[in-house]
């Protein structure tokens, strides 16, 4: 979805719902759990260490704060096989996309989940968010593959890569500030 103004609260609704029904427009579900990107795909990585607490960390995580950079933020629900909507403004034009979860991991020193793009996103692949323990830090990490999933997509790849790259960067920082 593309427009001028910010997407409704009802539009929003209604993506999420599709998200939960909708199939997966690719094949390599699941993959983000590894670190490499399937074949043919464009990886994405961003990582840092948190002046925070790990459950608070968590809470942060789950909570969707390292979407909250301004011009991007995200509404939805982190369990497996419920729906994230993503809407960005640049260039003073709106998108939102959604993803379905594809699975939420929580162990006692590390915390991760996965999302994936359904039919209908502009882009195909899936991205994890992650939190772990590392002796008496706490590191977050995102982590994409990608790759077009339209004609348009494929058009904007020289804006889409620099925002995916952006938002890796500014969600690691906005991470450290929860």
């Amino acid at each position: 979805m593309y427009r001028l103004s910010p997407p409704t609260d009802a539009t929003l609704r209604s993506l999420l719902d599709h998200a939960r029904a909708a199939p997966h427009n690719y094949a390599e579900v699941g993959l983000s759990r590894g670190n490499e990107a399937p074949p043919g795909y464009w990886p994405n990585r961003g990582q840092a260490t948190l002046p925070v607490a790990f459950d608070h960390a968590s809470e942060a995580l789950l909570a969707l704060q390292m979407f909250d950079l301004g011009w991007l933020r995200a509404v939805g629900r982190v369990a497996e096989g419920e729906a994230v909507a993503v809407t960005t403004r640049v260039l003073g034009v709106w998108t939102a996309q959604a993803c379905r979860v594809i699975y939420v991991e929580r162990e006692q020193s590390r915390l991760r989940w996965g999302y994936g793009t359904v039919a209908g996103h502009a882009m195909a692949g899936e991205e994890r968010f992650e939190l772990r323990r590392e002796g008496d830090r706490v590191v977050y990490e995102v982590f994409s593959y990608s790759r077009p999933a339209t004609l348009l997509s494929r058009l904007a790849l020289p804006l889409v890569r620099p925002l995916q790259r952006r938002f890796a960067v500014e969600s690691a920082a906005r991470m450290a500030r929860c």
